[in-house]
């Protein structure tokens, strides 16, 4: 099942119904569109109801359910089949999570009164998830715990990994012969003698300009300072009197990962590790990797050779009347 929890256009309804992909109604003019396309078109759509329990974002309101029932119970080209809501601070509000868990269950009962086909039910987020769950219904949303942006203390006793990292090569490298300003604007004065590197990345790609002159990379085991202002394609960075001689043009380094926690990031920015890691532009490449690879191939391996001894027993004792040539095709095309 693929719904989409945000905002859809309603010229685009009819073609996301089409590909069986669900999608969200909020308000009553989207209930009318929907009816009245059906009925020209001669389809029914099914959809899910979203209401507004405490977010203030979108959503049918509390005093509307019961004008929402009598609605959903006449139409005849919509097919209901879910009602979700959103936690607005599941990770800071207990109390008022309580509540809004309150009322979505009191507006999911009088909506769905008489109307069988509301069957799913879904309010948490990853924080809900993870400090609610004796409320948790028919799905969980979970968002930035999956990304593993968050600390041990927030989750606890649960804990995340991070599988979102951030790396640009160094391009450039230059020890000042006298002081000098590095950067935009003259924000930073570097001294004779230091030693800076310029990196290949930028606020275009989403680094922040926040960092300027506070940030940091980490670098052949050291925390490398930003020097100056971050500009739109590259930025610079000091290098410790330990890696003058070891750094090279060609080398990475970590902006977040393994270790700069994205937390970290966010907190010198002033805002989350989720807007850190949305803010990556689309111009940055995107290189997924699976850590399970080397163990999948290792058991491919040792079934083959498994399967080899196997056939070759049969072979030599009469079993198969393969040839070699057959015997090794058909191993390779169960390898693959």
């Amino acid at each position: 099942m693929v719904l989409i929890l945000g905002p859809v256009e309603n010229e685009y309804m009819d073609l996301i119904a089409d590909k069986k992909i669900y999608f969200m109604v909020t308000d009553f003019e989207e209930i009318e569109f929907l009816e009245k396309t059906g009925k020209e078109n001669g389809k029914t759509v099914d959809v899910f109801i979203k209401i507004d329990t405490g977010m203030g974002r979108v959503g049918f309101q509390e005093s509307e359910v019961e004008q929402l029932n009598k609605i959903l119970k006449n139409v005849k080209h919509i097919n209901p089949i879910g009602i979700f809501s959103h936690f607005s601070s599941s990770d800071s509000n207990k109390e008022y999570t309580k509540l809004q868990e309150r009322k979505f269950k009191a507006m999911c009962e009088k909506i769905s009164s008489g109307i069988p086909s509301i069957r799913y039910r879904h309010l948490h987020n990853s924080f809900g998830t993870l400090k609610f769950q004796e409320s948790i219904q028919d799905f969980v949303r979970a968002g930035i715990i999956i990304y593993g942006g968050v600390t041990d203390k927030e989750t606890a006793p649960y804990k995340f990994k991070p599988v979102m990292s951030l790396f640009a090569k160094i391009s450039y490298i230059k020890t000042l012969k006298e002081d000098s300003f590095i950067s935009y604007g003259n924000t930073y004065l570097g001294k004779a003698g230091e030693t800076y590197a310029t990196v290949s990345i930028g606020y275009a790609d989403g680094v922040r300009r926040d960092l300027s002159n506070k940030g940091y990379v980490f670098y052949k085991g050291h925390k490398c300072k930003i020097a100056g202002r971050v500009c739109m394609d590259q930025l610079m960075i000091l290098l410790p009197d330990e890696l003058k001689d070891e750094a090279k043009k060609g080398d990475v380094v970590e902006f977040f990962g393994e270790n700069i926690s994205v937390v970290e990031v966010a907190e010198l920015c002033g805002t989350i590790s989720y807007e850190i890691l949305c803010g990556i532009s689309q111009r940055v490449p995107r290189i997924y990797v699976e850590k399970n690879r080397s163990k999948k191939m290792i058991l491919d391996i040792g079934f083959v050779v498994l399967l080899i001894i196997f056939m070759f027993l049969g072979y030599r004792r009469g079993f198969f009347r393969w040839n070699f040539f057959n015997m090794f095709k058909y191993i390779f095309i169960i390898f693959l």
